[in-house]
């Protein structure tokens, strides 16, 4: 067995900013190796529930912004923001964020109109515990 891997570029940590870097650097034919320190079979740990415009903009240019996209809830769930005392305890108040049918066209409420190609998403559906 070999003791040495030979790569282009060495990328540690298999989160969303390395598979991305990894994804656009093969793409432009750069040899990649990434390497993640969990176990096998180990599950990620999630940190976040929203993928901001900006991140949106790159996977569009990576042509995965809709695979992206369709990843997650069913396409007519609200994803609307809610904050409460408790996880299901009394609502405060609420940000209405449009479904993932109506991401692109819809305009009525404060998450709605946004000057980019790739709105943000909410992914995980834990924005509504």
């Amino acid at each position: 067995m070999e003791d040495q891997i030979r790569t282009e570029v060495l990328i540690v940590g298999g989160g969303p900013v390395g598979l991305t870097l990894a994804i656009d650097l093969a793409q432009r034919g750069v040899g990649v190796t990434v390497v993640e320190i969990r176990g096998p079979g180990e599950p990620p740990s999630v940190r976040c529930n929203h993928v901001a415009a900006g991140t949106m903009e790159t996977f569009r240019r990576l042509g995965m912004a809709q695979a992206v996209r369709n990843t997650g809830l069913p396409a007519n769930y609200p994803n609307d923001v809610a904050f409460r005392t408790a996880a299901i305890g009394i609502e405060m108040g609420r940000i209405p964020i449009p479904c993932r049918a109506e991401r692109y066209t819809s305009r009525g409420g404060p998450d709605t109109w946004w000057p980019t190609p790739e709105p943000p998403i909410v992914s995980l559906g834990e924005s509504d515990l």
